[in-house]
């Protein structure tokens, strides 16, 4: 007897909002100390979404990623090198788990939008609040900030940049195809 599967595919992106760290001395970075660990220190970018939102959307991530690779067997993790890929990943299942799965899903989704949308609501309140971190930890004038703030996304861009999908393609595995002769 045939058993029907599905080849599943979930993707989740989002903007981070990170600054590349330019100049380490004006965030009190010892040049010379770092030059000295450049081989055991990585500076990360510095972000405008504040750590404890990241967390946030982090876990809630790991939670639908953990849901969905339990209900099959993982084909692909492509964890790209890009900030702005969550997770990308491609699990085999039956039809039954993929159609429970599609049920979680939707709640999923609804969460990861409902995050997305408080982020989008306080955009000012957090381009700010770096802004004012920022300048006052490195004395930055109008000019650097200027420069800082080309690199972040409008408002419009952030909130498009978040993206959660989940894709099919059905496959029919015969009884020998899974082992059962």
């Amino acid at each position: 007897m045939a058993k029907e599967l599905v080849l599943a595919s979930l993707r989740m992106e989002r903007n981070p909002m990170a600054i590349p760290i330019n100049d380490p001395s004006k965030l009190g970075i010892d040049l010379k100390m770092l030059k000295k660990l450049d081989d055991h220190i990585e500076l990360d970018p510095m972000y405008i979404v504040p750590k404890s939102k990241r967390e946030i959307l982090n876990r809630l991530a790991e939670q639908i990623i953990t849901d969905f690779e339990s209900r099959g067997e993982v084909e692909s993790q492509e964890d790209e090198d890009r900030e702005e890929v969550i997770a990308h990943r491609v699990v085999s299942m039956t039809k039954t788990k993929y159609e429970d799965f599609l049920i979680a899903f939707k709640q999923y989704e609804q969460e990861f939008y409902g995050l997305r949308d408080e982020l989008v609501d306080q955009y000012d309140e957090m381009i700010e609040e770096f802004r004012s971190l920022y300048c006052k930890v490195t004395g930055c004038n109008e000019e650097e900030w200027n420069k800082i703030k080309k690199m972040i996304p409008s408002k419009t861009q952030f909130r498009d940049s978040y993206k959660i999908s989940l894709d099919r393609a059905p496959f029919v595995l015969t009884s020998d195809d899974l082992g059962e002769g």
